[in-house]
């Protein structure tokens, strides 16, 4: 799709000359077989039969370096397949009039080793035949910017090493397979898609031994798996950044399994907004019952630690607990809610005060008080707190006298934390 409509362009012979003055407008691209002579369009090279492309040596027609296809009709490469020199960058009027179809049955139809950039199209190849494989082992600069391309038939893609990834409006509509991913990848975005599959096929499928060093980010997409059929993989043993694995306002339906490997409550990811699958929470509860353990008061009005040995809620995720502590394990900071509360015994008509401590310092928030009854006991004291927290920020529970020097046992408590 050209960017701008109602634009006017230039059109051009094969030795670059203009023909007639003739200026031709983005709407009426898909009529350019009406248009006598024409060849390129804004320096892309129309291409609406197989004679308008490169002649072939043996089943390969290469694209040379930094040449642009415009797909101008649906094209029958005839069993050839394209390599294409980088950069590279092939193009439709739109998926519904563009197509590129090679009877395959391996290797793939579009071959790259850099930068391969595709528009508007719709690609189809033979059964176990990729349409595109980008292999940029041996290019750092390798990345496949994709936009409104849709996958019908054959396995869609697979790339290998790239920097990015970068794909929005993708239609991976059933084809044999769908997306793979293997090697090292910087960041790879996938939005606004809609994946597809039925009979024991992945949509997104990223190797055992895949790395991602920035990002994974899948975001406003729609997800069909059949019976049998996995939405998205990434399994274990792949390597991803904490908080760095992030699916959002995507939809999951159908009877297959919708998300294989890391799943929500892993630190890998961040799901959210979802709908079909769970999604990723940050929070976690300490707590204690009929503790025994008195918390020593050396010194009226100074603050200890209280004492006791807790135990974590089973819906705890991003936190470890050890020694009354809950401990952050994001590397993301994010405001948190934090909130406890406290049953204690102590000495009559003592006043006890209560404060949450970060590293080893009193939140600002003030402190929650409460005086011992006669029978030395206070019940349903707590306070509520506002905090930032980041990797290994940890939260504690202090008390002080400040009356006297005089101990106190917290015999229930407990200690929430909830990302905001």
């Amino acid at each position: 799709m050209l960017d701008v409509l109602h634009r006017s362009f230039p059109v051009t012979d094969d030795a670059n000359r203009p023909l007639q003055n003739l200026q031709l407008f983005s709407e009426d691209v898909s009529r350019l077989g009406d248009i006598v002579g024409v060849k390129t369009l804004n320096g892309m090279r129309i291409v609406r039969t197989l004679s308008d492309l490169p002649r072939p040596v043996g089943d390969v027609i290469t694209i040379p370096s930094g040449v642009g296809l415009l797909i101008a009709d649906d094209l029958d490469l005839k069993g050839y397949r394209l390599v294409c020199e980088s950069p590279a960058c092939i193009k439709g009027v739109n998926a519904e009039v563009s197509s590129i179809y090679s009877s395959l049955s391996s290797g793939a139809m579009i071959y790259s080793e850099g930068i391969l950039q595709l528009r508007d199209i719709t690609l189809s190849t033979g059964s176990g035949a990729y349409c595109v494989e980008v292999d940029g082992s041996s290019n750092p600069s390798a990345v496949a910017d994709w936009f409104a391309v849709n996958f019908t038939g054959g396995k869609a893609a697979k790339l290998t090493t790239l920097g990015n990834v970068i794909m929005i409006l993708m239609g991976i509509l059933n084809p044999d397979d769908g997306i793979e991913f293997y090697g090292t990848f910087g960041t790879v975005a996938i939005t606004e898609s809609i994946f597809s599959v039925s009979g024991a096929k992945t949509s997104l499928k990223f190797g055992a031994s895949a790395v991602i060093s920035r990002r994974i980010r899948i975001g406003n997409c729609a997800f069909v798996a059949g019976s049998g059929c996995t939405s998205i993989s990434v399994p274990l043993t792949a390597t991803v950044p904490d908080d760095a694995y992030a699916i959002f306002f995507c939809n999951f339906s159908g009877a297959g399994t919708y998300i294989d490997g890391y799943q929500y409550d892993s630190l890998k990811a961040r799901f959210s907004e979802n709908r079909g699958i769970n999604n990723t929470y940050r929070a976690a509860s300490l707590y204690v019952e009929g503790n025994a353990t008195a918390t020593t008061i050396a010194i009226a009005g100074t603050y200890y630690k209280v004492a006791g040995t807790t135990s974590l809620t089973s819906l705890s995720r991003g936190f470890t607990h050890s020694s009354n502590r809950l401990t952050c394990e994001s590397i993301i900071s994010k405001l948190y809610s934090v909130n406890f509360s406290v049953n204690f015994a102590g000495t009559t008509a003592n006043e006890y005060a209560f404060k949450v401590y970060k590293n080893g310092s009193a939140l600002l928030g003030g402190k929650f008080s409460s005086t011992a009854n006669a029978a030395g006991k206070a019940e349903n004291v707590g306070g509520d707190y506002f905090v930032e927290l980041g990797l290994n920020d940890y939260l504690e529970i202090y008390v002080t006298n400040l009356t006297a020097a005089n101990n106190i046992t917290a015999v229930d408590f407990s200690l929430d934390v909830v990302e905001k």
